[in-house]
């Protein structure tokens, strides 16, 4: 039964990450502050939450196995850009890059940027647009 309880919860957050335009996942994003851009379950306060809000962040924080399967089991597609943050779901090797460059990390103005926010496609190549607080290279 924990099992089923388990993946019952791990379908609700794929659900989550899929169904951007159901009424459900604005109420939840609405009532718990999430940005309605979010693909993943990050940044919930529990302690305003219900028992099911609970469950869901034990998942992730509690279960380690769960994590890794629910984790290593969503890939994102990037599309457009608009909804992949380029620091922290963008990831090398199942590393942040956030992680991997952090000095560039620091610099950066916008530490929550999507990957649209950071660039475009111009001619057949894509085109950075990196705002930092100082320029590195003269």
């Amino acid at each position: 039964m924990r099992d089923k309880g388990l993946s019952l919860r791990a379908k609700w957050i794929w659900r989550f990450g899929r169904e951007d335009s159901a009424l459900w996942r604005k109420v939840i994003c609405t009532k718990y502050g999430l940005s309605c851009n979010s693909v993943l379950w990050k940044g919930i306060n529990i302690r305003t939450g219900s028992n099911f809000v609970r469950s869901i962040n034990k998942l992730f924080c509690e279960n380690h196995r769960a994590f890794s399967i629910v984790h290593n089991g969503i890939n994102v597609v990037v599309g457009s850009g608009s909804k992949v943050r380029l620091w922290q779901d963008v990831k090398w090797d199942s590393v942040p890059l956030m992680t991997i460059f952090p000095r560039i990390f620091a610099l950066a103005t916008n530490k929550k940027g999507t990957i649209s926010e950071y660039g475009n496609w111009a001619e057949s190549r894509w085109v950075w647009n990196v705002s930092l607080r100082r320029v590195l290279f003269n």
